[in-house]
């Protein structure tokens, strides 16, 4: 009997460890919103994402537009609007992004992927309490 419970609390244990660890692996999704900013080389990109059910948040800079992969001018330009696909691509990971762009202002959908190996060199420089 008691090799029972400690069986039982073993996989529950292992169970939890599980979920924590998908969740702070899984992607954060959101959306994007792109605004020239009358430089030819720069843009103002917006990020938006809801966290749980009553919270949110929204950052927004400005990045040269060569900055994201996949993403010309022609296309930030298009006076008849076209689909685009692009990313943003720094240390600590990847942000993907998706939506539509007409006269050089855009928005869409984006998915961060985190970098695991970012993870492990901030904890080696004794950054603690990572998570997405």
């Amino acid at each position: 009997m008691m090799n029972r419970a400690c069986i039982a609390a073993g996989v529950a244990v292992a169970g939890i460890i599980l979920i924590a660890f998908a969740q702070e692996s899984a992607p954060i999704t959101g959306q994007w919103i792109i605004d020239g900013i009358g430089l030819p080389d720069q843009v103002q990109l917006t990020l938006h994402r809801t966290i749980g059910k009553s919270g949110s948040s929204t950052n927004s800079s400005s990045y040269p537009a060569k900055g994201f992969l996949g993403l010309s001018r022609a296309q930030m330009d298009s006076s008849e609007g076209v689909m685009v696909r692009f990313q943003m691509v720094r240390d600590a990971g990847t942000l993907a992004c998706e939506g539509y762009f007409k006269g050089g202002n855009g928005a869409g959908t984006l998915t961060f992927s985190h970098d695991a190996g970012f993870i492990s060199e901030m904890r080696q420089l004794g950054y603690t309490g990572l998570h997405p």
